[in-house]
């Protein structure tokens, strides 16, 4: 398997034709950097970690119990509002965003990567095309909010700045899944809204979600293995 130190080793790297290059370049810096946001995502989830250690003697999020006969949006905003105040919930959620930017720049690195490569035939031949195609399904498969979350969090004021924003930004009913409850008839607009290691906030009509976990480092892992495989 490739490794930073031994991109310059490798022959299939190595040999191109004078004008493919540049494009050869390129691709071994890509690669470089899928290293780079696997560490910058580990680094963020140690942030992560840490703020939560803290956190772990203040109130979770009850699950949604009809028997208290109370609103439950009002619950969460409550108890959202309460949590904001700690600095090292702002300190768990600075680092979500983090890791949700890391996964993003990491996914479009694929895909420059391919770009690339496509410009550099001798190096593309040389290619495992099928590899990289199942290293950017599973990826597809295993972060299918992530570019939506990007999103969202880079235009947060954007998402709420009036009530039609508002309108179209909540996510419809229906919904019960422990913690939310939305009837058919409702929408509800969830902005930068964390409960334990979970992530969501709503964004055209849509709640997205991300777990912040170990697995979600260790499956960015994976899939870079699976990428640079195709190059050995």
């Amino acid at each position: 398997m490739l490794s930073e130190d031994d991109f310059h080793a490798v022959p299939r790297l190595a040999r191109v034709p004078d004008a493919q290059r540049e494009f050869r370049d390129e691709v071994v810096d890509g690669l470089f950097e899928l290293t780079r946001y696997v560490r910058k995502l580990q680094a963020a989830l140690s942030l992560f970690d840490f703020a939560l250690s803290q956190n772990l003697s203040l109130p979770a999020l009850p699950p949604y119990d009809p028997r208290r006969g109370t609103d439950r949006l009002s619950e969460i905003k409550a108890w959202q509002s309460s949590m904001r105040d700690q600095p090292f919930c702002q300190w768990q959620l600075i680092a979500v965003h983090a890791g949700i930017f890391c996964i993003d720049h990491f996914l479009q690195t694929m895909k420059y990567i391919r770009t690339s490569l496509a410009q550099a035939p001798a190096l593309f031949n040389r290619t495992n095309q099928a590899q990289l195609d199942k290293a950017q399904q599973i990826a597809g498969e295993r972060f299918p909010d992530i570019p939506d979350l990007r999103n969202a969090i880079a235009h947060l004021a954007e998402l709420s700045k009036n009530m039609r924003a508002i309108r179209t930004n909540s996510f419809k009913g229906p919904l019960e899944d422990g913690y939310f409850q939305v009837a058919a008839s409702s929408a509800v607009m969830v902005s930068d809204y964390l409960n334990g290691r979970t992530f969501n906030t709503s964004r055209n009509g849509k709640l997205l979600s991300f777990e912040f976990s170990e697995k979600s480092a260790s499956d960015t892992i994976g899939i870079r293995n699976e990428f640079y495989a195709a190059f050995n």
